[in-house]
């Protein structure tokens, strides 16, 4: 038995598949620029780490070099990431590899032991940072923080 559609009903399947499939490249197409955007914005945040990891070496190597003490090198370091600032008001911080805060915008935060730390969606924050840069596979994790003076928890890579 051979089912018959009126070619009205033909044309309106047609035009719905035809919708369908172009939502489903649009889908496709948004979330490739998303994967393409963040991977250009990994790169841009490696840079700057590179950059900035690169500035705190140098003070390390002048210390081991007796140019200057290693109290006088680890203060420049600070001063270095505390004054860079990237993307209109980023900011570097610092921990020890204990997971104490070396250096935060936020002061109540220096001092404080934040390996264990935990976002507000669960996920563990600084320990997977420090184990990665101890094993030299410097990583991207995201976790979420709410930016000062705001209410609702964003991403952060």
């Amino acid at each position: 038995m051979r089912l018959r559609s009126s070619i009205p009903r033909q044309f309106t399947l047609l035009g719905t598949l035809g919708v369908l499939f172009t939502l489903i490249a649009l889908g496709i197409g948004l979330r490739t620029s998303y994967d393409i955007a963040l991977q250009a914005r990994k790169t841009e945040l490696s840079n700057l780490v590179t950059s900035i990891t690169g500035t705190v070496a140098g003070f390390a190597t002048l210390a081991n070099e007796g140019k200057m003490t290693t109290a006088q090198a680890q203060q420049e370091a600070l001063t270095a990431i505390a004054g860079a600032r990237f993307d209109g008001g980023n900011y570097f911080f610092a921990f020890d590899a204990n997971g104490t805060v070396v250096y935060h915008p936020n002061k109540a935060l220096i001092g404080t032991n934040r390996y264990n730390h935990r976002d507000v969606k669960g996920n563990l924050d600084t320990g997977p940072l420090i184990a990665a840069a101890e094993a030299g596979q410097p990583t991207f994790i995201t976790y979420y923080q709410t930016k000062t003076g705001g209410d609702v928890p964003l991403p952060k890579i």
